[in-house]
């Protein structure tokens, strides 16, 4: 089960951040960038498109009127499992037995 939980950011004093929990683990954290933008972290991520690139995804919902109004959404999938960080990258530990 995916849950959030609000903590203070460990150096940034004053700062609040949003927890990512799976089943009880930490697998990202999200946290103020700038005055007007989030961002989102986790060595867990699977097919997280390039930063940069224009997300497509979006969420319709219907207003008062009954027209559907398509709202700005960006999906993220955890993926979590053992990893290691080498030569500055996250090298994703796969199973043995896989």
């Amino acid at each position: 089960m995916l849950t959030f939980r609000i903590t203070s950011h460990a150096i940034k004093s004053g700062v609040s951040i949003v927890e990512i929990l799976l089943n009880g683990q930490i697998v990202g954290v999200m946290y103020p960038e700038g005055d007007k933008g989030i961002k989102i972290v986790s060595a867990h991520f699977k097919g997280v498109g390039v930063e940069g690139q224009t997300i497509q995804e979006h969420v319709s919902i219907d207003n008062a009127m009954g027209a559907s109004l398509p709202i700005p959404a960006i999906g993220l999938l955890f993926e979590p499992g053992p990893y290691r960080v080498e030569g500055g990258k996250i090298i994703r530990i796969k199973p043995e037995n896989n």
